[in-house]
């Protein structure tokens, strides 16, 4: 039987694709505001608390989903641009290889509705011309839900596969994209607070996040992750090695074996029964 040998087999998940495009988002939105200049992309691409206002008076839906996603994806300046890049890969990532894509995108979605919500009930503490720009609600959301996660480390397969599975960071990268989930977090509440600061003596119309509606995110991405992963906690805890398997599997058609054969490979290599290859397979 012909199997892939142990360094060909891929430990990384499916292909973050959610957060790989989050990433697009932002570039693209800072590229185009500074071609045009970043007033102006405010003025007719995001929101204020005045024009959301009206917009939701009006019940003009569309141009505030299009605004709200604007808002959510610029950036004001190259610090929060190199800044919003790390954190959003660094803990988006993982919670895609946990919620997979489309849980992934519900949260964020769904963080993005809620929160600009209450930012319209939190009116009466905000200066409506502002406006509200800025992923950190987005990587708010993403810590809080990376906190759930067990913070144990998990071998991804059984303990023998150790020529597959690297336990060990060495590389300078490796820490830093390791770096425990609590810590990012107060580092980047202090860079926020610094970064509000900041712009506010540069440029009043500016926000780039107001406490209640981070603090909302924060709780909304525990909680959205936290049922998750109760509901189907057995089901999350094998979603590594299942992409792995879903991955190993398509290289062995690759090499032309037979649906029965290439998931037989699967299971010898992966150390797992054939029964539940073939489950993961067909899901």
């Amino acid at each position: 039987m012909t199997y892939v040998k142990p360094r060909q087999v891929e430990i990384a998940p499916e292909f973050p694709l959610i957060t790989v495009l989050a990433l697009l988002a932002v570039g693209f939105c800072f590229m185009q505001s500074s071609s045009v200049g970043l007033q102006w992309w405010l003025e007719h691409n995001c929101l204020s608390l005045v024009k959301f206002s009206q917009l939701i008076n009006s019940k003009d839906y569309v141009p505030v989903l299009i605004n709200i996603f604007y808002s959510s994806f610029i950036c004001a300046n190259i610090l929060q641009l190199l800044v919003s890049l790390y954190y959003i890969w660094s803990v988006g990532h993982k919670l895609e290889q946990f919620l997979e894509a489309k849980g992934f995108l519900l949260l964020l979605f769904t963080t993005l509705l809620t929160t600009w919500l209450v930012m319209f009930f939190e009116k009466k503490w905000l200066e409506g011309s502002q406006y509200n720009v800025g992923p950190a609600l987005l990587i708010f959301a993403c810590l809080g839900g990376l906190l759930v996660l067990p913070t144990k480390k998990r071998h991804l397969g059984p303990v023998d596969r150790s020529k597959v599975v690297q336990h060990e960071e060495t590389s300078l990268l490796d820490n830093i994209k390791s770096l425990d989930p609590k810590f990012l977090l107060l580092v980047y509440i202090s860079y926020e607070a610094a970064l509000e600061y900041y712009i506010r003596q540069h440029n009043t119309s500016i926000v780039t996040i107001q406490p209640l509606m981070g603090i909302f995110a924060f709780v909304w991405g525990m909680i959205f992750v936290g049922v998750n992963l109760s509901v189907s906690s057995e089901e999350a805890e094998h979603r590594p090695m299942r992409n792995m398997a879903k991955k190993l599997y398509k290289q062995m058609r690759n090499y032309d074996l037979s649906e029965k054969d290439a998931i037989l490979a699967v299971s010898k290599e992966l150390k797992v029964p054939y029964f539940q290859i073939k489950e993961w397979i067909s899901k």
